[in-house]
């Protein structure tokens, strides 16, 4: 991916996170050069090893997705994957879920700030993509999840579990 294949699809991916957020009635992140940077510096890390990890960097939010084929490597698409966990939360309960982590770090209404980072994984058709969020949401917050994962405006959009 060069240069000018990256920055479109950075801008894709900061354009479907505010769309989803928006969704929620959540504030839209701003782009922050900073992050993107770590997020880039990581998936080049993680591409390098062939080695699926987050990066445990306790000042950042961080959701991480490996894309199978250059046809799926889209910012929406990648976008859409981590929303797509939040099928089936329980907004009634609101709490950490392994299984809606991404999810609920895209639509964290506290993060103000994100970065993306892709890399190609060598001698695979593969990419990884890093996205890193300031400030960091959804960990074990007790409490937090009820104001910072609220339920999208038109409760058609995701169901709401009784």
């Amino acid at each position: 991916m060069n240069d000018k294949e990256l920055q479109a699809f950075q801008e894709s991916c900061l354009r479907a996170h505010n769309a989803y957020r928006s969704d929620h009635g959540c504030p839209e992140l701003t782009w922050s050069v900073d992050l993107a940077k770590q997020a880039q510096e990581w998936a080049d890390r993680v591409a390098e090893k062939k080695y699926l990890q987050y990066s445990e960097n306790p000042n950042v939010g961080e959701s991480i997705f490996l894309v199978d084929s250059e046809d799926q490597l889209t910012g929406e698409a990648v976008t859409e994957h981590w929303y797509a966990e939040g099928y089936g939360y329980d907004y009634k309960n609101p709490r950490w879920r392994k299984d809606s982590k991404r999810f609920s770090q895209l639509i964290w209404r506290n993060s103000h700030e994100v970065g993306v980072g892709v890399a190609h994984i060598p001698g695979t058709g593969k990419h990884v993509v890093v996205a890193n969020y300031k400030p960091p949401g959804n960990g074990n917050f007790p409490g937090e999840y009820r104001k910072n994962v609220p339920p999208p405006l038109h409760a058609k959009d995701i169901p709401i579990e009784d």
